[in-house]
């Protein structure tokens, strides 16, 4: 978003069973994991900005230069994001509920606010081509690397997912290093765990080196999942963004396989990325995008034309 202007209210991961909670009925079961938002309280967070938000068409038509201005993102085409625009299931108590009873609805949280917002999507999952990033990030918030401890934040601790990796590193013959001082310091929420990881990931491996320390971790813990099981697992499924759209929400730009350091990519395969991403999503029908949000906040210069 403009620095010069409005910003961006940008979310990720959902979950909508708190801590401790262990049934809460739902469309879905979607846990807490790290960087996860109950989605309680991101219903707090929208309806505290709810004066200043507006929609990605009033953003499109100038409201961007607006510093006052809000606008709400829900980036990388996730699973868990269902929960904004699913109308929810009202249970009635026992005494109330007779047999052949309709179910009852509440309007989805973004209805119930009237937001309208962007969802970028990347779309390679869409193709049926699983990408790593969501996969991996799937296993190192795997629960069997926490040992049974959540964290006040509603995360399963990392931390031992770390040790893992570095252990199977080394005994690969991997060494590993800390990350030098002030990397990633824009992002005071990351742990010094946080940042030696993506460290190793997006600097200081090559790509297969990183890639078979994960996989061997992976086998680990989930030996028997299928990568064509993630598909559905993970990301949002055409139906899904159809109905986005049909709320009146606006699907934008995120990529094709979501590249974590885009910057570093030569010019040709960010076009690629972008035109693979434009074309997945005109070919499942829906408007031709016209917004976009770089992943990791990484890009090259100058402006592409997709």
């Amino acid at each position: 978003m403009s620095r010069r202007g409005g910003q961006g209210l940008m979310f990720h991961h959902l979950h909508n069973h708190p801590v401790g909670d262990t049934h809460t009925p739902g469309w879905r079961y979607f846990p807490p994991v790290q960087g996860s938002i109950f989605v309680a309280h991101l219903e707090q967070i929208l309806s505290f900005y709810r004066a200043q938000i507006v929609t990605p068409e009033q953003w499109r038509r100038g409201a961007w230069e607006d510093p006052d201005a809000l606008v709400v993102t829900f980036d990388d085409g996730l699973a868990s994001q269902r929960l904004l625009t699913i109308p929810g299931r009202i249970l009635p108590p026992a005494a109330e509920w007779e047999p052949g009873d309709a179910p009852r609805f509440a309007p989805s949280l973004l209805d119930r606010l009237g937001i309208k917002a962007f969802f970028f999507v990347y779309t390679a999952p869409l193709r049926g081509q699983p990408v790593w990033l969501e996969i991996d990030r799937w296993v190192r918030t795997h629960p069997a690397w926490a040992k049974g401890e959540v964290d006040r934040e509603f995360t399963v601790g990392p931390e031992s997912f770390y040790a893992a990796f570095h252990a199977e590193a080394t005994a690969r013959n991997l060494p590993l290093v800390s990350a030098p001082n002030g990397y990633l310091a824009a992002h005071p929420y990351l742990s010094p765990g946080d940042r030696d990881f993506r460290y190793w990931r997006d600097v200081h491996l090559s790509g297969s080196e990183y890639r078979m320390v994960m996989d061997a971790l992976r086998e680990r813990i989930a030996p028997s999942v299928q990568l064509a099981e993630f598909l559905t697992r993970l990301w949002l499924q055409p139906q899904d963004l159809q109905q986005i759209v049909a709320a009146g929400h606006t699907v934008g730009l995120h990529s094709s396989t979501h590249p974590t350091n885009m910057g570093a990519l030569s010019r040709a395969r960010v076009t690629q990325e972008y035109q693979d991403n434009y074309a997945a999503l005109v070919n499942l029908g829906l408007p031709a995008p016209w917004a976009m949000s770089h992943p990791s906040g990484s890009w090259s210069e100058p402006p592409l034309q997709v």
